[in-house]
Formats: structure tokens, C-alpha cells, sequence
């Protein structure tokens, strides 16, 4: 009993059972499978064997899914006692109602592991108590009425103290189990007081009744300030008395282990997990991560029962090879692990923080409950990538690798001093009302074998009395031969060199499309990657590109800073993201 431990009930019920603001462990809530997921996963790192217990939707309720785990007897198995707690909550945080009763459980479960008992002791936290008529273990009374169940006990809402340190035992009638559990309150509660009660509360030992079995409830005083309120949370101040519910927790243990009789302690475990074999490593998608793979371990105790999942995993990581414990040793360990999943499920983690570009060694080992360490796993090693951004705007950091302008159309003036970029349409196909821009970056700056992940195009729209017309959009077209912006005009490309056709010689097709904003004080912006890329492969020149209404014959204009205003935030830019060559 004296290893019932009120940090570690406090662990359960704050860490491990979703039971703060916002969380919802209702039937379709959330975090009602997850929550369902670490019972199940802390019953099985017991050694415990542990199952899911479907119920199909049926007379008794809806589908629903307990959890059960069982510590076999081993004199007397066939005789069976239950401690249970439903684990669902009335799409709210139920830390009261009624995580704080399935925290006891696992604590109960977690203190008696370690032993032998005579009879069989199984470990239930039910689901769809708050369901009518309590489907889950309505559902697994129908399925079990035949065996021998010598106790149920339901653990119903265990947290709430009105400051009279009051346990209420509730059945259909006053039964003998009752009494046994009342005497282990007087022994082991701490000064707690037991009043029994034939109130009937809907919580479910009921399901037990009709098949004539002993059982019981146990719960607080009520009522419950918070009972089925979103307030039901450990966050809510003044409200969950963990020292009350962990006297609780302890009573339960002293009536399980006299009422199963305790054999003795269990063999010592000295049997470690198997060895991680399927370690894998590849570089992740941003600078300095490394993304890892493996199959989670099998865990067997001492008398080979299993497989059971391990406890902990310990990775670590180095820019040397790992060939020993030692090294192993002298690695950098990796926080913020999962615990192992089920032996053969896949395991997948991504390390982030790494330098790019660099070579890094990666090795696991696990560990049980009984702090059995496996050995060395295989050793995984990848190159992260290093990812570099550089932003192309004239002025900043020293680049001065843009030019631009644009064409009025019919008209053979340059405007490649001019501060405005005019883009422009006109209803009735007016070729002289058209406004064309044209730019362009060079990327000599970029490696020329360097993968582009991404490459955007930014033109930032500025003069409110100047934008005309709310749809439509704006294309970037590449620029098919090359020009020279301070002599650039709706008929020359440079002095003395004709554009193919008036207006600029470009793609049909744009590169990328941005839809009409209809305001100013805005950035448009254009995805321009593929041509990006194909600029560094040389598989396409860089002549820039002309920038204009998709349909010219509709009434738009915008009026976009070029290079030479006066702000260099303001100036068009170009953004590319990619890997250094040799990542």
C-alpha cells in the first residue's frame, strides 16, 4: 500500500488522460481514441495482458471499445475480481468525471504488476459510461456473466474533496463487498470516513447487478460543483484534491491484495527488449533535420511472457561514427521522445536543431519497466540539408542585379528611371491605353547545380487612386530575347533592336498567375520556381519577364514600385529557397 505514490497518480491524471482546458474525451471528442491509446499502452509496458474490447453497436448502447488488462492468478485464476473506471467524458475535460477514478486504476495496476496473487485480478477502464445504458460494460457483463467474478468494483469520481474526507460505497443492496472495502478505507485511507449509500448512481457496477455478482461503487461527496462542465479541468483553480483521491487509490490496493491474496513478489525481470535492427535515417526537408525510421521492440519478462511493448527509447546522435558503447555514450541524446509503440509497429522521428550539410551518426537502444537496457541498435547515418534562402531586391545586401521598366503602348518612350511599374488594360482593346511592365534578376549569386525549392516572384502595388477594376488577373510571361531597360519601349527591345512584334517578345503561356486584389498597399506575388530552375540548368535563358493583364481587354491597372524607389522594402524581389549543391 505504501507505494502508492500521489505524484505518480498526478502524473496520470495531469499527463496522461487529456483532462485540461479544451480537452474533449467525449465519444467522438478529440482526444477520446488517444486517451484510449495510452491506457492501453501503459497497461501493456506492465507486462499486463492487455486487449481491446469492442462492443459493436447493439441493444446495449454504441460501439464502444474497453480496455482490459489482466494479471492472471496463480492459484485460483478462475477466480476473478475487477477494478474499473470509465475512461469517457461528456465532451469535456472530465478530470473529476472521470479521469480522476481511471488514474487510481492504472496506479493500482502500476503498484500490483510487480506481484503474485491467487485469484485473478483484472484491470478495466471502460468506454461509453455516459452513453446510455453504460454500452461498455454493459457489453462486457453480457459477455462474461458465466465466469466467476468474485468483486466489481466501478470507481466512480474520486477527486472532488468538500473538505469532510467522505467515501461513499453504493450498491443495489448492502453487500459484503462493501464492508471488506470499507474495512480497507478504515486501514489504509488516512482518515477518511466510509458511508455506505443504496442512492443509486448510473455508473457502471448497474451492469453487474442483473447477473447477481458482488459489486460496488466508490465515489466523493456530492455534489460535484463542476460535474459535467467544461470547468471540470485539473486547471481549474482549487478544485482537484489529489492527496483525497490518492487515499482513495491506496484503500483499493489494500482490498485487492488481501482480498486476491498476495503470493509474493513477482521473478525479478532481467530480460532487456530486443535490439533495434531497422533503424533508418534520411535527410529531412528543412535545413538541419534528419528524419529517422525504425520498427518498434519486443519486450519479454522473466517468464518469457510477451511481447510486450519496451518503456523508453534512448537515441543519440554524433558527427562520428558510433561503433560501441561507449561512443554511444558520449553521443548527444535526443529529447522529447514517444514512448515505444506496439512491438512491430513503425516508429518515425525527426531530429531538428542539426548543422546542414553535415554527416550525422544516429543509434537507439530501449529499455523495460524493470530499467533493462537492450543493446546497441544498427547505426543509421544522413547528410542534412543545407537549405539557404537569398532574397534578390536592389539595395539589399549589396545586390544590384535587377533592371526594369515598361512599355506604354505604341509609344517609343523608356521609363527605366521611372519609379512606377504601370500595369495595365483597356476595355476597348485601345493598344495605346496598354501598360506593360518588364524585369529582370540575375542569379549569379545561386549555385548553377543547386535544387530551387522554391522561387517567388514579389511586385508590391502602391498608389490607391490608381487601381482600376476588381478581376481578372495579372501574369509573369518569360522574356524570349534580351533588352536593356533604360532604352526599352513598346517597339525596341535596345536601341536599334526591334522587338519580333510590337509590345515585347515573350512566352505564351505565364509562368504563374496572381489574381486582381482591386486595392493598393498590397504585394502580389507569382510561384516562378520551375523557371527558376531552369535558368541554373540552362535549359532556358534569363531574359526576365513581361508582366501584364491576362486579359487585356478589361479595365485594369495597377501602378507597382520598380527598382528605383525610394524605399528598398518597397522594390520588386525575388525570394529563392534551395538546397547547396552536394545536400
Amino acid at each position: 500500500v505504501n507505494q502508492v505514490s500521489q505524484t505518480q497518480y498526478r502524473h496520470f491524471l495531469d499527463d496522461v488522460l487529456y483532462t485540461h482546458d479544451g480537452h474533449n474525451r467525449g465519444m467522438t471528442g478529440p482526444q477520446h481514441d488517444p486517451c484510449r491509446d495510452n491506457i492501453f499502452n501503459y497497461f501493456q509496458s506492465l507486462g499486463l495482458q492487455t486487449s481491446l474490447d469492442p462492443h459493436s453497436a447493439a441493444y446495449y448502447g454504441p460501439a464502444c471499445t474497453n480496455v482490459v488488462a489482466v494479471k492472471p492468478g496463480t492459484v485460483r485464476p478462475q477466480d476473478i475480481y475487477i477494478i474499473s473506471a470509465h475512461y469517457d467524458s461528456v465532451d469535456n475535460p472530465g478530470a473529476d468525471d472521470n479521469a480522476s477514478a481511471v488514474a487510481a486504476v492504472m496506479e493500482i495496476a502500476r503498484v500490483l504488476a510487480p506481484y503474485q496473487f491467487e485469484a485473478t485480478i483484472r484491470f478495466i477502464a471502460w468506454d461509453a459510461e455516459e452513453v446510455y445504458p453504460r454500452a461498455g460494460s454493459k457489453g462486457y457483463a453480457l459477455d462474461h456473466w458465466t465466469e466467476n467474478l468474485l468483486g466489481v468494483i466501478s470507481v466512480e469520481m474520486i477527486s472532488y474533496n468538500d473538505g469532510a474526507n467522505k467515501v461513499y460505497l453504493g450498491a443495489d443492496w448492502h453487500r459484503p463487498i462493501q464492508d471488506k472495502l470499507a474495512s480497507a478505507i478504515q486501514l489504509y485511507g488516512q482518515g477518511l470516513t466510509t458511508v455506505f449509500t443504496n442512492q443509486i448512481v448510473d455508473t457502471d457496477n448497474w451492469s453487474f447487478v442483473y447477473w447477481g455478482f458482488e459489486n460496488t461503487y466508490i465515489t466523493e461527496e456530492w455534489p460535484n460543483p463542476n460535474y459535467h462542465k467544461l470547468t471540470d479541468s485539473v486547471d481549474t483553480p482549487n478544485y482537484i484534491d489529489y492527496a483525497y483521491a490518492t487515499k482513495i487509490t491506496r484503500s483499493l490496493v489494500g482490498y485487492l491484495a488481501t482480498e486476491t491474496n498476495l503470493v509474493g513478489a513477482a521473478a525479478p525481470d532481467t530480460t532487456p527488449p530486443l535490439a533495434v535492427t531497422t533503424l533508418g535515417a534520411a535527410a529531412g526537408s528543412d535545413t538541419g533535420s534528419i528524419s529517422l525510421t525504425w520498427t518498434a521492440p519486443a519486450d519479454y519478462d522473466a517468464n518469457g511472457a510477451g511481447p510486450n511493448p519496451a518503456a523508453s527509447y534512448n537515441l543519440r546522435y554524433s558527427t562520428s561514427a558510433i561503433s560501441s558503447n561507449a561512443t554511444f555514450a558520449a553521443a548527444t541524446k535526443v529529447a522529447g521522445l514517444a514512448a515505444p509503440k506496439a512491438p512491430g509497429l513503425d516508429e518515425a522521428f525527426s531530429v531538428t536543431g542539426l548543422t546542414g550539410g553535415t554527416t550525422y551518426y544516429f543509434a537507439i537502444k530501449s529499455a523495460d519497466a524493470a530499467k533493462n537496457v537492450s543493446v546497441l541498435s544498427n547505426i543509421a547515418s544522413a547528410t542534412t540539408q543545407n537549405i539557404v534562402q537569398e532574397v534578390l531586391q536592389t539595395g539589399l545586401n549589396g545586390y544590384a542585379g535587377q533592371k526594369d521598366s515598361y512599355l506604354a503602348g505604341n509609344s517609343t518612350s523608356n521609363f527605366g528611371s521611372a519609379t512606377q511599374m504601370i500595369v495595365a488594360g483597356n476595355a476597348n482593346l485601345n493598344v495605346s491605353k496598354f501598360r506593360r511592365g518588364i524585369l529582370r534578376f540575375d542569379v549569379l549569386s545561386i549555385p548553377a547545380d543547386a535544387a530551387v525549392l522554391s522561387a517567388t516572384l514579389s511586385l508590391y502595388s502602391y498608389a490607391p487612386a490608381q487601381v482600376k477594376g476588381k478581376t481578372g488577373a495579372y501574369g509573369v510571361y518569360p522574356v524570349s530575347q534580351d533588352w536593356a531597360d533604360t532604352q526599352v519601349n513598346w517597339t525596341f527591345a535596345s536601341t536599334n533592336i526591334r522587338w519580333t512584334a510590337p509590345g515585347g517578345d515573350f512566352a505564351a503561356t505565364p509562368d504563374a498567375t496572381a489574381p486582381r486584389r482591386g486595392v493598393a498597399g498590397v504585394w502580389y506575388s507569382w510561384d516562378v520556381t520551375a523557371r527558376v530552375q531552369s535558368w541554373l540548368a540552362g535549359t532556358s535563358m534569363n531574359y526576365g519577364w513581361i508582366v501584364k493583364c491576362t486579359n487585356e481587354g478589361r479595365n485594369n491597372q495597377d501602378y507597382f514600385y520598380q527598382s528605383s524607389a525610394a524605399s528598398v522594402a518597397n522594390r520588386p524581389k525575388l525570394v529563392i529557397t534551395y538546397v547547396v549543391p552536394g545536400n
